[in-house]
């Protein structure tokens, strides 16, 4: 219920952000459309229909479904990845495996309703238009291919055979256990700092240190190569060392906490002293 109104996906699909207007879509139907059984294992379709789906949205939005229904993410994770207002992105939302997925009962209502003709296979019952698309023999083959879709992506679930103790495939076992319960761990932290950001009034109200002690949860995944340079980062910033700002910082960002002629004379002595230390070099070279 959450998405179906026109939200912003933009933590959906690595192409686009908050502000861009593609990334706000919206959702018609989120539903459970089926269930068949391929080798005597059970299978269902879910089915998502909308305006226009971005790059990798779909996959991502089936992720999340799934974190939310094993109980391994908080219902509260749908309106966290779509508030456009949070300023923090979350870009590593895994996909579900892309052999899953079928595109299918595409629209063309406003097109039909100019040329006057049927373009999408269906019953002469739901189409105003008659025409080859809604001819018995065409609505028997789409049928025949559905299924063979159906059976070749059940077939690649199944070829690595079914677990034992969960009585699912070990394809998706592993996917399950391996991709998505370790994101969905490294979620359940990010979820927290944006409960508290809203109790703030959708302001950052913490202290410095207590974001640094939670950034090391924030992300498990730092590459060996890197983990290393990050924690002497923020080892020099937890001491002291690192400056806290720079002389060209300060032009552009001010204190709050300072008035209007504070700020205006503080300019003005980095402004000055940028110019003696121009005049300086002039005079050396």
């Amino acid at each position: 219920i959450r998405y179906l109104q026109r939200k912003k996906f933009h933590n959906y699909t690595s192409f686009g952000l908050p502000q861009d207007f593609l990334t706000s879509r919206r959702l018609d139907r989120f539903h459970h459309k089926g269930t068949f059984s391929h080798l005597q294992h059970p299978f269902i379709t879910v089915a998502l229909n909308g305006d226009v789906f971005l790059n990798g949205m779909v996959e991502r939005i089936l992720s999340v479904f799934l974190g939310i229904q094993l109980g391994l993410l908080p219902e509260a994770c749908c309106d966290f990845l779509v508030d456009e207002e949070y300023p923090r992105l979350v870009t590593d939302i895994p996909s579900v495996p892309g052999f899953a997925l079928v595109a299918g009962d595409n629209s063309y209502t406003t097109i039909e309703s100019r040329l006057k003709k049927c373009l999408r296979p269906r019953s002469s019952n739901d189409c105003f238009f008659k025409g080859v698309w809604s001819e018995k023999k065409v609505l028997d083959q789409l049928q025949r291919y559905r299924h063979d879709c159906f059976s070749v992506i059940a077939s690649k679930w199944l070829d690595e055979g079914v677990d034992e103790a969960t009585g699912i495939p070990v394809r998706a076992h592993r996917w399950i256990e391996d991709v998505l319960r370790p994101w969905c761990d490294s979620m359940q932290p990010r979820i927290n700092l944006y409960q508290q950001w809203l109790k703030n009034g959708k302001t950052w109200l913490f202290l410095e240190q207590d974001l640094m002690r939670m950034v090391p949860k924030l992300d498990k995944t730092v590459p060996a190569l890197y983990s290393a340079c990050l924690e002497a980062l923020r080892l020099i910033n937890s001491s002291g060392k690192w400056p806290g700002t720079t002389i060209g910082r300060r032009v552009v960002i001010f204190d709050k906490n300072k008035t209007f002629k504070q700020l205006m004379s503080e300019k003005d002595k980095i402004k000055t002293n940028k110019e003696k230390n121009t005049a300086k070099r002039e005079d050396l070279g």
